[in-house]
């Protein structure tokens, strides 16, 4: 196999292969991190909203990018007919990942910053950033097997 069939079968081509796919994914999710920790701490910082409220933001404005991005580099083909009904989907398993990092940047900034685990190194009032980079791990695993369990699975029936 040629280089640019290996190049094209990675980053070009339609693919059912979960390996490729969480390979682009990664790409996906990192664009979509990037976004969503620089709206985070852009609000938070320099803005001075609410930690969780801006989380919750960074969040939405974040799934928009990974939604557009997934359905259309990551996933060969969804398994429902309307991109309505794929968002839909797509959206119900963001908002369990929404209440899965709400909860884990929650619990840095109002329970583990108290233990100052990290000592000086860094200072409790910055724990939900901790609980942000914990969370985004957590969060993607559970939106890359659920999407293509549930929206990209050749299991799944036309709906």
């Amino acid at each position: 196999m040629r280089i640019k069939d290996i190049i094209n079968r990675i980053f070009v081509d339609k693919t059912d292969s979960t390996f490729i796919q969480f390979f682009r994914s990664v790409f996906v999710g990192g664009v979509a991190t990037v976004v969503d920790m620089a709206a985070l701490a852009l609000m938070v910082e320099f803005f001075e909203f609410n930690k969780i409220f801006s989380s919750v933001a960074a969040f939405i404005i974040g799934l928009g990018i990974n939604f557009v991005l997934s359905s259309f580099w990551v996933f060969k083909k969804a398994r429902v007919k309307s991109k309505t009904a794929e968002f839909i989907i797509f959206s119900v398993i963001a908002v369990i990942g929404l209440l899965l990092n709400t909860g884990i940047i929650y619990l840095f900034d109002s329970y583990i910053s108290e233990y100052a685990i990290f000592g000086s190194v860094i200072p409790s009032d910055k724990y939900y950033l901790i609980g942000k980079i914990a969370a985004t791990v957590i969060v993607f695993i559970w939106n890359f097997f659920a999407r293509k369990y549930f929206i990209y699975s050749s299991n799944n029936t036309d709906s």
